[in-house]
């Protein structure tokens, strides 16, 4: 706020020779405590205020003599432009209350008053204690105010909520009478703060802290803030099970032996693990924050963050050799913010051999399964024929143990078609 949005403009304006009538005249029109007075060019002079008025009263002035002998000369002058604070300062150094606003020229733009300070400045306190209400509600933390005397002025929202506590019934109460576990002593007395202590109230077990409301080097009053226990305490087991995840993450993707990179929606890498510095032959302060491009040769990574599609097992050739790449798009609130490129490098002749070995292997059951069947008249279970309750019931569970691997022993008198089970379960 400037002095310009406090002055009072388009005063009228006096001169030397106006008589004292018409110049009483004007003040008691405009109300004002006091006009300008200029020369024929609009020069400032001085200025006539009602002080000035009673003591041409008082020296038995006649009403049609002229001003020349009874303004003031002595004139307070401020800029448009001056910052309320700083017109402050010159109005409590002034002798006079009132003043004249000028431009940059001295041409006369009104008046100001210390009456039109003080409104402003009431203005501006009120203004200040909304936005101070405002915020000290928009707190997630409780909020206490206490003046000097340990009267309650103030309990903001969540305070309210936290404690079970209404600003109607704790406004104007002492405070120990309500918080008798809470010593304020030491802050107001001017010892210290009281930071982090622990307290029950009204059954929340709270954390809180206490400093002191300082103007002009004394102690006018105190603030308490606190928070409830049970809310940090879910924060701080929240922040464990997080640290406990990402440290099981982290080893879980170290002791991987495929190259690990992770890289944001800017295409920079923002993740490796040991395996992806081996293979890169290169340190990991060396290899983040780069754009993966200049690290991964014929890296298809910034693609996965545009097309947002997944690729696993793509043939990719890095330092002209080829190696087996996936990639995958990491997805949050359904928008792609990243992703991660796996490279397989290590083991890849053993991972050969033993996928060779497997196809081998199923390849001699196949062969040995048709023998068998060709060799050999073959029994199923379709082929035991039974009306009987019981026997139906076995065959079912003949067939389920038929699917293991086990050893299976068969219990049963001669003749019962123990032999007939044993090779329906073998051929099974």
């Amino acid at each position: 706020m400037i002095i310009g949005d406090l002055m009072t403009r388009d005063t009228p304006l006096l001169h030397p020779n106006d008589t004292l009538e018409h110049a009483v005249k004007l003040l008691r029109k405009t109300k004002m405590d006091g006009l300008s007075v200029v020369d024929g060019t609009g020069k400032l002079m001085g200025i006539f205020t009602k002080a000035d008025m009673m003591d041409a009263y008082l020296s038995a002035a006649d009403k049609s003599e002229n001003l020349e002998n009874y303004y003031t000369r002595k004139v307070v002058t401020v800029d448009v432009n001056t910052p309320l604070s700083e017109f402050e300062r010159i109005v409590k150094r002034s002798p006079v209350g009132n003043g004249v606003v000028t431009d940059e020229q001295h041409n006369i733009l009104g008046l100001f008053t210390k009456i039109d300070l003080i409104m402003a400045l009431l203005k501006e306190a009120e203004t200040l204690t909304a936005r101070l209400n405002a915020v000290y509600n928009a707190m997630h933390n409780g909020l206490i105010v206490v003046d000097k005397r340990r009267v309650i002025e103030f309990i903001n929202v969540s305070g309210e909520k936290m404690l079970g506590l209404k600003q109607k019934e704790l406004r104007g109460c002492l405070f120990d009478s309500v918080f008798a576990n809470i010593d304020l002593a030491p802050v107001l007395g001017g010892d210290n703060l009281m930071i982090g202590v622990k307290e029950q109230i009204n059954g929340v077990e709270i954390l809180y802290n206490i400093s002191p409301i300082e103007r002009e080097a004394e102690i006018t009053g105190a603030i308490i803030i606190f928070q409830d226990m049970t809310d940090i305490e879910q924060i701080a087991s929240e922040l464990e099970t997080t640290k406990r995840l990402s440290e099981i993450l982290l080893t879980v993707l170290n002791i991987a032996y495929e190259a690990i990179v992770v890289i944001d929606d800017q295409a920079r890498i923002t993740f490796v693990n040991e395996a992806a510095c081996e293979f890169f032959n290169k340190p990991e302060f060396n290899l983040m924050n780069q754009p993966v491009d200049q690290v991964v040769e014929n890296t298809l990574l910034p693609r996965t963050i545009k097309t947002g599609m997944s690729e696993f097992n793509d043939i990719q050739v890095i330092g002209g050799r080829r190696y087996l790449v996936s990639r995958m798009p990491i997805v949050r609130n359904g928008k792609v913010v990243g992703a991660v490129g796996k490279i397989i490098f290590q083991r890849l002749e053993q991972e050969k051999a033993f996928a060779e070995l497997i196809l081998k292997m199923e390849n001699e059951l196949t062969y040995y399964r048709e023998k068998t069947k060709q060799d050999k008249h073959t029994i199923t279970f379709d082929q035991i024929v039974t009306n009987n309750k019981d026997m139906r019931k076995l065959k079912k569970e003949a067939e389920r143990v038929a699917r293991g691997i086990s050893t299976i022993m068969l219990n049963g008198e001669s003749g019962t078609g123990k032999e007939l089970f044993a090779e329906a379960i073998h051929n099974a």
